[in-house]
């Protein structure tokens, strides 16, 4: 032992007389498991260089690496390999990636190593509430809070399932935004769903849809019903009212407003209670029509319509007496009158008259009564022939004129076989 030393010390001077020479034969960079890499996967980019030197003796080296030209590790090392670790690799950390080795004055940096980072973290959803009231207003949440900004967000509303709405924001400062959602009438069971995009240059990468809680929908009133009285046909001249009622849920402080409207005309209204009326005098022919019962409060409006049909009141129609049935000594007189008309006379049943049927007047003194009298009579016929029995009417016309009165007598029979 003692002799080793001594040899040492000998050799000491003869060392310090040479100059330790070395150079950076080569330097490259590795990536585990590889260059490219699922988003929240662990990376290890690894820096190796070989260095030979005339000393056995390591002399210690500076070790730096690169993101896009920016600094991010520092070491001095006496290794021939250091490692640069990125534990759940984000979008944020691809780029071009390098390192430099350093020994005094000699430096040698790898090529350009590109870093690429797929897909993006599924975002995280939030809704304030998960019940809310037609006309009510829910807010959404949506963030990444693994990435960077700026990140652009897509946010839907879905009623069981199907697409109702949709915005978008972008946020550059931040990684993630709270947007509002009105709900409306035809809103029943919701669920939201939130998309993030994020890109570098020319390259996009979005993630999957992240769905929110379900959030239910409750009415705040029904919608309105209508009663119609009386039931059934309506005739004109009847009593008629239309009655407009709704039903309010027991959590809906406000009081919405009932209508009952005709085309453009309000016919009554009411702002506090369940029910409005509309009651005219009389059922009128004018009241046909289509009636619309509405319920209004902010944004929200239910509105129900009815038909009513009104018959027209039908007027009496005045019957003729039937003439009273003709005997028929009277069916005999109208026939021997048609038989006469053709003579030249018409015959008034009533006065038992016969008139003249000329048209134009005579002179007083030419005027004349007729009358006629019905006889029954037996008439011989040729010899060896029975008797016919018939009826012969005797008409006796008598002329007036100023030397008096003249009396003209002719028989007309008809003679019936006995």
């Amino acid at each position: 032992m003692y002799l080793a030393l001594l040899g040492m010390l000998w050799f000491c001077p003869s060392l310090k007389g040479q100059e330790n020479s070395f150079t950076i034969n080569s330097i490259e960079m590795k990536a585990e498991p590889g260059w490219e890499v699922e988003n929240g996967k662990n990376l290890t980019l690894n820096c190796l260089f070989d260095i030979s030197a005339t000393s056995k003796l390591q002399s210690p080296h500076q070790v730096l690496f690169y993101k896009d030209d920016i600094l991010i590790k520092n070491i001095t090392s006496w290794n021939k390999k250091e490692s640069f670790f990125i534990q759940a690799a984000r979008l944020y950390d691809r780029g071009n990636y390098k390192c430099t080795v350093i020994l005094n004055n000699k430096e040698k940096t790898t090529k350009d190593y590109s870093v690429s980072v797929k897909g993006v973290p599924s975002p995280r959803i939030t809704v304030d509430k998960i019940e809310v009231m037609e006309g009510g207003v829910v807010k959404v949440g949506c963030s990444v809070p693994e990435e960077k900004p700026p990140i652009y967000f897509i946010i839907e509303k879905l009623d069981m399932h199907v697409f109702k709405q949709r915005k978008e924001k972008m946020k550059l400062h931040e990684n993630f935004v709270t947007l509002d959602f009105p709900i409306e009438e035809r809103d029943h069971v919701l669920v939201f769903q939130c998309q993030a995009k994020i890109s570098f240059g020319s390259f996009l990468e979005a993630s999957e849809f992240s769905r929110s809680d379900w959030v239910t929908v409750r009415e705040p009133f029904s919608i309105p019903k209508f009663k119609i009285t009386p039931e059934g046909e309506i005739t004109e001249g009847d009593s008629l009212k239309l009655e407009c009622t709704i039903l309010v849920a027991p959590m809906f402080l406000e009081e919405p407003e009932i209508i009952i409207q005709k085309g453009r005309e309000i016919l009554a209204s009411a702002k506090h209670g369940t029910e409005v009326s509309y009651t005219p005098p009389l059922a009128k022919v004018e009241h046909i029509g289509n009636y619309t019962c509405k319920v209004e409060s902010g944004k929200i409006s239910k509105v129900n319509s009815v038909f009513i049909n009104i018959t027209a009141k039908q007027m009496p129609v005045e019957m003729s007496r039937p003439e009273p049935p003709l005997n028929s000594n009277t069916e005999k007189m109208q026939s021997d009158v048609e038989a006469n008309s053709h003579s030249g006379y018409s015959d008034d049943i009533g006065n038992h008259t016969v008139k003249p049927t000329n048209e134009h007047k005579e002179p007083d003194h030419l005027k004349m009564d007729v009358e006629y009298t019905e006889v029954e009579v037996l008439t011989p016929d040729l010899p060896r022939a029975p008797e016919r029995k018939g009826t012969d009417t005797v008409y006796s016309e008598i002329r007036k004129a100023d030397s008096g009165e003249n009396r003209h007598s002719r028989i007309e029979g008809s003679l019936d076989a006995t």
